[in-house]
């Protein structure tokens, strides 16, 4: 991802696969830490030393906030909140840059907050909990 320009945030559309609709701008993104739970596999035939093996991956949360160009986009992430018939996987989500370049995930939308100061710029405190495999990195001309 190119910090210097734009990034934003889109989500598959769940009436037509493989659309993907604009959200709104990243204006900062922390995320995912991918964390791994460890299995103790120590027995009595163990040296001084406990024995761990990799267990599950947890593909942690990207989190950030928002920049919405207007009430119908802040609008449509309510609705992906409230939503109760989306896949209990979630949405594929994407963030790309101004280069095009597209870090790829499947999560479900976990906070989403408000706030709309005197100048009328819509912002949103959001998280989105990585369900799955990270897909990572794709494209961009950098």
């Amino acid at each position: 991802m190119n910090p210097r320009g734009p990034v934003k945030l889109f989500y598959e559309d769940a009436d037509s696969p493989g659309t993907f609709i604009e959200l709104g701008c990243v204006l900062d993104v922390t995320g995912p830490n991918i964390t791994g739970t460890d299995i103790d596999i120590s027995s009595s035939c163990s040296d001084q030393f406990l024995e761990f093996k990799r267990g599950k991956l947890n593909g942690g949360e990207v989190s950030g906030t928002l920049l919405f160009e207007n009430a119908g986009n802040y609008n449509m992430a309510l609705h992906l909140f409230n939503e109760p018939d989306y896949s209990p996987a979630g949405w594929d989500w994407y963030l790309e840059d101004e280069d095009g370049s597209k870090y790829n995930f499947t999560g479900y939308l976990r906070d989403l907050g408000y706030a709309a100061p005197f100048n009328d710029k819509i912002t949103a405190p959001f998280a989105i909990k990585v369900t799955g495999e990270l897909n990572g990195m794709d494209g961009g001309t950098s």
